[in-house]
C-alpha cells in the first residue's frame, strides 16, 4: 500500500500530519508506518489482506500475538463495511455474526481490557491482535438490536417524552451496571495531576482559548471505562441494552491519557453524544429530562462513592469538567481531520468562561464559610489557653454554625449535573 492512498483514508489525520514513512514490521500480515504529525509521531500499522484470505487470517490467528478466541472463518460470509478496507461484519456457517476491525493507531490496548470484564450488557471484544499492548486488530459479537439514535429519532418524531425518559434510565442503569462490573481491583485513586495535564495537552495542541482545570473530590476514582462510548454503539432490544466495544480510528491521532479515567466520563461521553444527537433531529427540549434520568439510574447501579454529590460537584470539576474534554477530543478529532468543528463542540464551549465566572463568584460563600471556621477554631484555642473570656470563648459556637450554613449555600450553588450547559 502506497502512502498517497493511505493519505486519501477518511481516518488519515490529514489535516495535523507532516509525513508518512513505511517501516520494517515486526510482524507478519501487517505493513507498518511511521507517522508524524504536530502533535507527535506514531506506529501505524495496516492489514496486507483481509479476512476473506485465509492464509492470511490463519496466520494472524496462529501468531504468538494474537489473543483469545481463533475464530475459525471458513464457509463464513464476509462483507466490508467501510471503504477503507478496515472494518469487516462476518456470518459464520453456524449462524454467528461478529464484526472485525482493524485499527491502524492506537494508544492504551483497552480493548483486551474490556474482554476480562464479565458485565452481560457488553459486546465484549471475544479475540484480537496485539503489539507492544496496543489493539492492532479486534473481534467481536455484532449488536443485535437497534441503535439508540434511531429509536431516539422515531421517539422525538412522535414527541414521545415519556419514552424518551424511559430510554434514558434503561441507558443509564446500563452504563451503572458496566461501571458496578469493574472490580476493585481495577480501581485506582484520584490522580488529578495528570488528568488536569491531560487537558493542558489538547489545549495546547488545539490552541483553543478556554481553559481549566480541576481539583476533583476523591471520591472520583480511577477505573477501566469504554473508551468509545457514544449512542452509536449503544443498542436496544425489547428486554436489554448492549453495548459495542468497536473503535473509532477517527481519533487515532488525538492525544489521549492512558491513565485509568473516572466512571464519570463515560457519562460524560453519552452526554455530549446526546446534545449532538439531539441538536440534529431538533430535540433539544428533551434533553435535560434524558440527563436526569440517566445520572439517576446510573447512580443506582454504580458504585455508591462514585455518584456521590462530592463526585458529581461542577466546583470540584463533577461530570462537566469530563464534558469539557470530550468536547476538546471533538475539536481536535476536527482539525486533525482537516474537518469543520461540529456546532455544538463550538457552542458548548463558548460558554466555558461564563461558568468559570460563575463558579468564581461562587467561591466568596466558601471563602467566607472558611473565614468563619477559621475565626471559630483560633478563638476555641484561646480560651482553652485562658487567652479570652468564657463569655467571649462562646463566640466560636455561632461562628462554626454560620461556617455550616455558608458551606450549604455554597453546594447549593453548583450547577446541577443534569442541566445542560
Amino acid at each position: 500500500m502506497e502512502a498517497s492512498e493511505i493519505e486519501q483514508m477518511k481516518w488519515y489525520p490529514s489535516g495535523i500530519a507532516t509525513g508518512l514513512l513505511l517501516k520494517e514490521s515486526e510482524f507478519s500480515g501487517f505493513n507498518k508506518f511511521r507517522l508524524s504529525t504536530r502533535w507527535g509521531t506514531s506506529d501505524m500499522y495496516l492489514p496486507e489482506s483481509n479476512p476473506k484470505d485465509e492464509n492470511w487470517w490463519r496466520m494472524l490467528t496462529s501468531s504468538s500475538e494474537w489473543w483469545g478466541e481463533k475464530i475459525d472463518l471458513s464457509n463464513s460470509k464476509i462483507e466490508q463495511i467501510d471503504l477503507d478496507g478496515l472494518e469487516w461484519k462476518v456470518v459464520t456457517f453456524a449462524g454467528e455474526v461478529f464484526e472485525i476491525y482493524s485499527i491502524p493507531l492506537d494508544v492504551a490496548g483497552n480493548s483486551r481490557t474490556l474482554s476480562e470484564i464479565d458485565c452481560t450488557n457488553l459486546l465484549s471484544p471475544i479475540g484480537g491482535l496485539q503489539y507492544n499492548g496496543k489493539d492492532v486488530l479486534i473481534v467481536t459479537p455484532a449488536a443485535k438490536g437497534k441503535s439508540s439514535v434511531e429509536v431516539m429519532s422515531q421517539m422525538i418524531e412522535s414527541s414521545d417524552v415519556d419514552g424518551l425518559n424511559k430510554l434514558g434510565k434503561r441507558i443509564g442503569e446500563t452504563l451503572g451496571n458496566f461501571s458496578s462490573s469493574v472490580g476493585k481491583d481495577n480501581h485506582s485513586p484520584n490522580v488529578q495531576r495528570k488528568w488536569n495535564n491531560h487537558l493542558k495537552k489538547i489545549e495546547d495542541c488545539t490552541k483553543t482559548n478556554t481553559l481549566w482545570r480541576a481539583p476533583h473530590s476523591p471520591e472520583t476514582e480511577g477505573t477501566i471505562t469504554h473508551g468509545n462510548l457514544s449512542l452509536e454503539n449503544i443498542f436496544v432490544g425489547s428486554n436489554s441494552i448492549e453495548i459495542s466495544c468497536r473503535p473509532d480510528y477517527k481519533l487515532a491521532a488525538i492525544p489521549r491519557s492512558t491513565e485509568n479515567n473516572p466512571s464519570i466520563r463515560d457519562l460524560a461521553t453519552i452526554f455530549v453524544s446526546l446534545n449532538s444527537h439531539l441538536t440534529n433531529l431538533k430535540g433539544l427540549e428533551f434533553e435535560e429530562g434524558m440527563r436526569k434520568e440517566i445520572i439517576q439510574a446510573w447512580s443506582s447501579k454504580a458504585p455508591k462513592r462514585w455518584s456521590s454529590q462530592r463526585a458529581f460537584d461542577t466546583h470540584r470539576g463533577g461530570v462537566t469538567i469530563w464534558e469539557y474534554e470530550n468536547h476538546l477530543v471533538l475539536l481536535a478529532k476536527s482539525q486533525a481531520l482537516g474537518e469543520k468543528v461540529p456546532g455544538p463542540t463550538k457552542d458548548w464551549l463558548a460558554k466555558v468562561s461564563r461558568l468559570q465566572a460563575s463558579m468564581f463568584a461562587n467561591r466568596t460563600w466558601s471563602a467566607m464559610s472558611l473565614l468563619c471556621w477559621g475565626s471559630s477554631a483560633i478563638i476555641a484555642v484561646l480560651w482553652l489557653n485562658e487567652g479570652v473570656s468564657n463569655i467571649d470563648g462562646l463566640a466560636a459556637i455561632p461562628l462554626a454554625l454560620i461556617g455550616f450554613e455558608l458551606r450549604k449555600i455554597y453546594n447549593s450553588r453548583a450547577r446541577p449535573p443534569w442541566i445542560p450547559l
